[in-house]
């Protein structure tokens, strides 16, 4: 999808928060009586329709998405926000349905440093008396750039990523690790992404299905334990400490076994890109 075909979705999508029984309609753009009457209710000035579904515009699985969800309705929990259930509609019918929340009384510019924590481009916004507005994350600015990638240089810029404790998150691609970014995505403008990634353990059915990845890059090499891997149309592979390979774009493969203490480098350009299950 296009950056363009991308905010056209965002643009035509109906966040609905459910009160009750009750629906309440934004679109972005537009202004909602309801939404005032809805927010005044709860004594709230505004509100955020948030999601960790399908983070960067990729489609996972019922599973994956729901853990995101219970990530991300434990995190509002926990930070002691308000909050309704929502769903963002899609104009596509193609396009299933978004679970999320529709958090009240949080600061715009915090809520969107939670949507990019979960991997996400954009967030809908209203306030009473306002119509409802679409507030990107960084994660939409490398996306466009790396859409373009491929026929303009971008600008780069010098960066440097130390290890540090805590340094490792759950809001990768993959629910079965955890991911300490390098920050190359936002110093390339998008180019290239580059990450540490630990497997957690044990290897289950989920990380063994079969799926592909449309990049024009992609090379993994392994830094702790070992890591068993299948590309279409080659034997299974063992890879160890210092083993390092290069998936050719969209091949499919999996991975079958790894150590519990594995961790892996993985580069990939562009930043941003589509992942398929199958």
């Amino acid at each position: 999808m296009s950056a363009d075909a991308l905010l056209e979705a965002y643009r035509t999508t109906r966040f609905v928060a459910y009160d009750g029984d009750r629906e309440i309609v934004a679109t972005v753009g537009q202004h909602a009586p309801e939404m005032d009457a809805l927010l005044h209710r709860l004594a709230a000035r505004s509100g955020v329709f948030i999601t960790a579904w399908n983070p960067r515009s990729v489609v996972l699985s019922a599973e994956l998405n729901a853990a995101a969800a219970g990530r991300l309705e434990a995190r509002i929990a926990a930070e002691g926000f308000r909050a309704l259930p929502h769903r963002g509609i899609s104009a596509d019918p193609a396009w299933h349905p978004e679970e999320g929340l529709f958090v009240l009384d949080i600061d715009f510019d915090y809520a969107v440093a939670m949507a990019t924590d979960f991997g996400q481009n954009a967030i809908t916004a209203v306030s009473i008396d306002r119509p409802a507005v679409l507030l990107f994350t960084p994660l939409m600015g490398t996306m466009e750039a790396s859409m373009t990638a491929s026929s303009t240089p971008q600008p780069q810029q010098f960066a440097f990523s130390h290890d540090k404790a805590g340094g490792f998150t759950g809001d990768g691609l993959r629910s079965y690790a955890r991911y300490r970014d390098l920050g190359m995505a936002g110093a390339t403008n998008g180019l290239a992404v580059a990450h540490v990634i630990r497997f957690l353990p044990p290897c289950t059915a989920e990380v063994r299905q079969w799926h592909t990845h449309d990049v024009q890059f992609q090379m993994v090499y392994v830094l702790k334990g070992w890591i068993r891997v299948e590309m279409d149309g080659h034997p299974a592979e063992t890879m160890q400490v210092g083993s390092a390979w290069l998936q050719p774009p969209k091949i499919r493969h999996r991975v079958l076994d790894y150590a519990d203490d594995c961790e892996v480098l993985e580069v990939v350009v562009p930043a941003d890109f589509k992942t398929e299950m199958g």
